[in-house]
């Protein structure tokens, strides 16, 4: 079963890249939304298969509702879907950290803080150019950047050497989840880096990586 969960990711990625690259809205809004659930259906699977059932309320949560982001981003009428893809994305942060604050282990304080200056030294950039562009909606992506930062603090609580890869591969994911992120929330000030193509394969490796951390931070804890 989780093999149908891993070609799901695939093939929904493939025909997602093939949609954006066609600009086949039809066939972005079928392939998109079902890249997030097939790694919940992942998740899921490698739970009750490998892990007793032991499954945590506030992954699917997070998962739930990066999906609902993602579905709200695609519709492009009026910002108000952009706020509430926001707001999803935001939200579902917030119970992706709180499940990894509660597998923190004890963390050096000095792996933490540089992990904490190298986020925020990538944000103060796209800080500046928000700011420079005057939009309406820039400020709101203040706050949700900071949340990337706390994000990535969280991760980094868990790294030890008993931990370290789960801990390495959760950081690159929100690196790349970040970039992803950072990249439409430019996007949207009409300040564009990179494709669309671009920003949709790191934001999937991200999510990969994310969700690939907490099911090995799962499997070192039993």
């Amino acid at each position: 079963m989780d093999i149908f969960f891993i070609a799901l990711f695939l093939i929904a990625n493939i025909f997602d890249q093939i949609a954006l690259f066609k600009h086949n809205d039809t066939l972005e809004y079928i392939s998109k939304p079902l890249i997030v659930p097939s790694l919940l259906g992942l998740y899921l699977i490698y739970s009750f298969n490998y892990f007793s059932g032991q499954v945590y309320n506030l992954i699917i949560i997070a998962l739930i509702l990066h999906t609902l982001g993602d579905i709200f981003l695609m519709i492009k009428k009026g910002s108000i879907f952009f706020i509430l893809g926001i707001l999803s994305f935001f939200t579902g942060h917030i119970f992706y950290m709180t499940w990894f604050v509660r597998m923190s282990t004890n963390t050096s304080f000095l792996f933490i803080i540089s992990i904490s200056i190298v986020f925020i030294l990538g944000f103060l950039y796209i800080f500046k150019l928000i700011l420079d562009s005057k939009n309406p909606l820039g400020p709101l992506l203040i706050p949700y950047s900071l949340a990337l930062v706390a994000f990535a603090i969280c991760i980094s609580s868990t790294f030890t050497p008993d931990n370290m890869l789960p801990s390495v591969i959760g950081l690159v994911g929100i690196a790349l989840f970040s970039f992803s992120d950072g990249c439409i929330g430019l996007k949207s000030l009409d300040i564009k880096y990179f494709s669309e193509n671009c920003i949709m394969i790191t934001y999937s490796l991200g999510q990969l990586l994310i969700i690939s951390s907490v099911l090995l931070l799962v499997s070192t804890s039993l």
